[in-house]
């Protein structure tokens, strides 16, 4: 499959999951925890405008790095903004800078999402 080279600019807003966290106690595996912590939640226009659905392959970019995460979408999201659980993924587009701030960004993250193949 042949995804057009379509763009848009996110905001990546990181939130804590219980589920991802219970399961990588409980079970110490990796698969399934990446499974659960490279999804993101996106508004329905914002998968429109980049031409792919629900469970597709995009990638996030930013200066710091690029990730790849499954998208999952929700009619409550707002345009513009993807929700990802904190995880060491979306420490590749995190940045910890001591002079700018104390604790690491986890809740502006400014991103291009493009789609990819799976």
């Amino acid at each position: 499959m042949n995804f057009p080279s379509k763009k848009i600019k996110l905001v990546i807003v990181t939130y804590r999951d219980a589920h991802q966290w219970a399961l990588r106690q409980r079970e110490g595996s990796q698969a399934n925890y990446k499974d659960l912590s490279t999804k993101i939640t996106m508004a329905p226009k914002d998968l429109e405008a980049l031409a792919i659905s629900d469970g597709d392959m995009i990638s996030l970019s930013n200066p710091l790095g690029t990730i790849r995460v499954k998208v999952k979408a929700e009619a409550t999201c707002p345009p513009g903004v993807g929700f990802i659980p904190v995880s060491s993924y979306i420490n590749e587009l995190t940045e910890y800078d001591p002079q700018k701030a104390p604790l690491p960004n986890f809740k502006r993250i400014e991103v291009v999402a493009e789609a990819v193949e799976a």
